[in-house]
């Protein structure tokens, strides 16, 4: 089956990627927090931000449509469908391949 030549290509690059050059003795270094910092003229007087933050305001947050699709592929069983996992392994491949 092609996912168990997917697990086994994964695992072969996950074993490659586990051997460090890293001593015993080195110390872990501190994880610093990513932030961020807008001045008030750029976020509030920019034409860019006012549009966006108008077409942000009329998206729903949740997509119904979206819901709709999902819950009727679960009800059809496409998830559990080798056409599924043929195509999840495909993008996993991709992706770890990039």
């Amino acid at each position: 089956m092609r996912l168990e030549s997917v697990r086994a290509a994964v695992a072969t690059e996950l074993r490659k990627t586990d051997k460090t050059d890293r001593k015993p003795t080195d110390e872990p270094k501190a994880v610093k927090k990513d932030s961020a910092k807008f001045s008030s003229t750029s976020t509030n007087s920019a034409p860019e931000t006012k549009g966006l933050a108008a077409r942000i305001a009329i998206e729903p947050e949740i997509r119904q449509e979206r819901i709709a699709d999902v819950k009727e592929k679960i009800s059809s069983g496409f998830y559990n469908s080798n056409e599924f996992a043929d195509q999840l392994a495909d993008k996993l491949v991709g992706q770890f391949l990039k």
